[in-house]
């Protein structure tokens, strides 16, 4: 884990653990696993800087 820009995850306000599953976003903002898991079932941004989280395939 790299968490050394983010201090909390900015979707749950909680601190990182050492032993936690972090997933990054390809503007990489990172956040806890599960919560950005979540979020992207509802909302496909980040859910700080609003770029788009996962891109389509191919552009057909």
């Amino acid at each position: 884990m790299s968490c050394d820009k983010n201090v909390l995850c900015s979707i749950c306000q909680e601190s990182f653990e050492d032993d936690e599953n972090v997933g990054r976003l390809d503007c990489d903002h990172e956040f806890h696993f599960s919560c950005i898991k979540s979020w992207l079932i509802i909302q496909n941004k980040c859910p700080n800087c609003r770029s788009s989280a996962i891109g389509l395939l191919n552009s057909l």
